[in-house]
């Protein structure tokens, strides 16, 4: 029997390198199904292009620039006792991510869409104080452009998609804009037991969310999917 949790929680980062904690709760995934034609040829590693990141960067799933201390929160999902780590810092380029999990059984199949394996999910938002005002969360826009999610498997493939929560509920529609992401999986995937965990690295330029330049501040809240078996 597969097994399939996902938890997420809410921090507002800054340049001043503050982290607000606005809350945990448990997420229930949508059907994505309905959203999403799965392709893996599609959704397959490609490298990017017209990308352009801070100098003394290597977005290659592992956590060895010093700005990784700037951010961090760190929660355990409940039921798995999993426990997850993320780093966020705001670059000159654009949003840097890292997310680590102890998972000792990392699961992973090409068959499969992003929620459906081990992976990791990032939602942002470089409008957070407005987005939690009255008029955002009544308003008539179907889709905000301006807020973006970003999916990545234990693979590195990732998958760029825009939303917020208003009045309409919490549509989604798949982004056209380029990310750089890498994962590296401590051990063996597809073994019980087989592995340490895993880390994702993600890096995700200004004008993906329709900045100009660096933001004082974005809303960043991290989640990820845990999957007990292939």
């Amino acid at each position: 029997m597969e097994k399939k949790n996902k938890k997420k929680i809410l921090l507002i980062i800054t340049s001043a390198i503050a982290v607000v904690v606005a809350g945990v709760f448990l997420f229930l995934a949508l059907n994505q199904k309905s959203l999403l034609t799965f392709d893996f040829k599609a959704d397959k590693p490609v490298k990017k292009v017209n990308i352009t990141i801070d100098d003394n960067t290597a977005i290659d799933g592992k956590r060895n620039e010093k700005f990784w201390n700037d951010n961090t929160i760190v929660f355990t999902e409940t039921k798995s006792g999993i426990k997850v780590t993320s780093w966020a810092h705001i670059g000159e380029n654009g949003l840097y991510l890292f997310t680590e999990t102890d998972d000792k059984s990392v699961y992973w199949s090409k068959e499969k869409q992003f929620f459906e394996n081990d992976s990791v999910e990032y939602y942002i938002d470089p409008k957070p104080e407005y987005s939690l005002q009255l008029d955002a969360l009544k308003a008539d826009t179907k889709v905000r452009t301006d807020n973006i999610q970003v999916r990545v498997d234990t693979e590195g493939r990732s998958s760029t998609w825009f939303g917020r929560k208003t009045k309409s509920g919490y549509p989604w529609v798949a982004g056209d804009f380029e990310v750089l992401t890498a994962s590296v999986v401590d051990g063996e995937a597809n073994k019980k037991n087989g592995a340490k965990g895993y880390g994702v690295e993600t890096f995700i330029p200004w004008d993906a969310m329709g900045l100009e330049a660096k933001p004082e501040e974005v809303g960043v809240m991290p989640a990820f999917n845990n999957v007990d078996n292939r």
